[in-house]
């Protein structure tokens, strides 16, 4: 496929589908330096530089002003908007938390909570604790929704990250009476998400349109709103998605109560069922099956094979470049380097301190992703956690520090008590940059000192 145009385009092409749009974005976005961490752009809403400007941008329009129930999504780039309606006394409505049976969760801030309050709010877990749930059988109505996109068009057309969530959640608000004519959908993108058109027979009775569009630089009104979802399609849902979304189930049990008769699809087709099988990770332990000895070899030969050293059965744990001064292995080593065929030496590596014996790596995982940390591998050894996150290909140095920030004051709440821990970032000097084979000579930067 060509590369984008300047503008935003979509070249025309034979084979052009909505992933291959998506690709094409996030390629931009990498290409312009718009996203805000390189190493999480793909198959998701990504956060791009200038949220916070074009979340000022809606709430300095009429619209927002006027909207008194709003609902934004859960994705990155949206969260500045929740804290700027909270900032405006509005209540908030996004979607309830994992596992529930409601349909919405309200979220309302105190007269006087500042912004540190407003963000544990909008956290999921100060979701659990103040959040007020909402059954489908309310009367609520919303003024306004934004959402996140990955594509839209000036005409209002808009691709989402291809999981289809929000087109199924904006037709179960639809189906409920929650969402009406009079409800604004708006999206919140970067500039070079926007194009001026995008193929219309990509698009399907299900796809949820957009009315306005806000990025750092300008608010588009789409002037002709586009045909919406008029309510739940169950034809095109599995068995599946009714587990995945409580609320789907309650409301299918509760229509078929009233005589009508529903239809699911009978083969899961959904995008999450293409993702290839998790490998067997004990798979290097099994039994291997030794190939037949060759019965034409003479004597000599079969003599020298019944006395070669059987192969181990399990691998070495350690190598001599491990264990060095004495056999004596490194406190100050990453647990991750003493493993065999482990290089990290091309990771960025934050080592995380001051664990308690009560605190587990489940505890630290929740923690660094509620933040929007996602390491590629974590090492635990002796009390130490050492996080390994994928180095950028350009300005590493930005890319740690955005690492440091967002893991700046990393807490822990083990049996009722809060445990602040130490972050550091590991850095290796030139010299062993070039010789792989010393490892143990290590320098530790005390980056934020708690």
């Amino acid at each position: 496929m060509e590369p984008a145009k300047e503008n935003g385009d979509i070249p025309k092409s034979e084979e052009i589908t909505k992933r291959s749009i998506r690709v094409q974005v996030w390629k931009k976005l990498l290409e312009q330096k718009a996203a805000t961490h390189t190493n999480y752009v793909y198959n998701r809403i990504t956060n791009f530089v200038g949220a916070e400007k074009a979340a000022a941008l809606l709430a300095d329009t009429q619209e927002f002003k006027n909207a008194q129930r709003v609902k934004i999504n859960t994705d990155k780039p949206q969260e500045p908007i929740k804290l700027l309606a909270l900032g405006a006394g509005k209540p908030l409505f996004v979607s309830p938390v994992r596992d529930s049976t409601a349909l919405l969760a309200k979220i309302e801030a105190p007269a006087d909570a500042d912004l540190t309050v407003q963000k544990q709010l909008i956290r999921p877990q100060g979701l659990r604790e103040n959040g007020q749930e909402i059954t489908h059988d309310t009367d609520l109505k919303l003024d306004m929704i934004v959402i996140g996109s990955v594509a839209v068009d000036r005409d209002g057309r808009r691709i989402g990250k291809g999981n289809g969530y929000v087109d199924l959640d904006f037709a179960l608000l639809v189906h409920c009476g929650v969402i009406t004519n009079d409800t604004l959908i708006v999206t919140t993108v970067h500039d070079a998400q926007v194009s001026e058109s995008l193929p219309t027979d990509l698009f399907k009775s299900y796809d949820v349109p957009v009315d306005m569009i806000v990025t750092p630089t300008e608010v588009i009104r789409v002037a002709k709103r586009l045909p919406r979802p008029q309510g739940i399609e169950w034809h095109l849902l599995s068995n599946r998605r009714l587990g995945i979304v409580p609320v789907l189930k309650v409301i299918k049990e509760k229509e078929e109560a009233s005589g009508k008769v529903i239809e699911l699809k009978s083969e899961d087709t959904d995008v999450e069922t293409n993702r290839k099988p998790r490998q067997n990770r004990n798979k290097r332990f099994m039994r291997r099956t030794r190939k037949p000895r060759n019965s034409e070899n003479n004597g000599d030969n079969n003599e020298n094979q019944r006395n070669r050293r059987p192969r181990r059965k399990f691998p070495r744990r350690r190598s001599e470049r491990d264990n060095q001064n004495g056999g004596q292995e490194n406190p100050d080593k990453p647990a991750g380097d003493r493993r065999r065929g482990t290089d990290h030496s091309n990771n960025i590596c934050i080592k995380v301190t001051n664990i308690s014996k009560n605190i587990r790596v489940k505890d630290i995982k929740q923690e660094i992703r509620k933040r929007g940390c996602n390491p590629h591998f974590i090492s635990w050894k002796n009390g130490r956690c050492f996080l390994y996150f994928h180095k950028p290909a350009t300005d590493i140095e930005q890319a740690t520090e955005d690492l440091l920030n967002s893991l700046a004051n990393l807490k822990v709440s083990v049996e009722n008590e809060e445990v602040e821990l130490r972050v550091e970032v590991m850095k290796m000097n030139n010299q062993e940059r070039n010789n792989k084979n010393d490892l143990n000579r290590i320098e530790t930067t005390d980056v934020t000192a708690v």
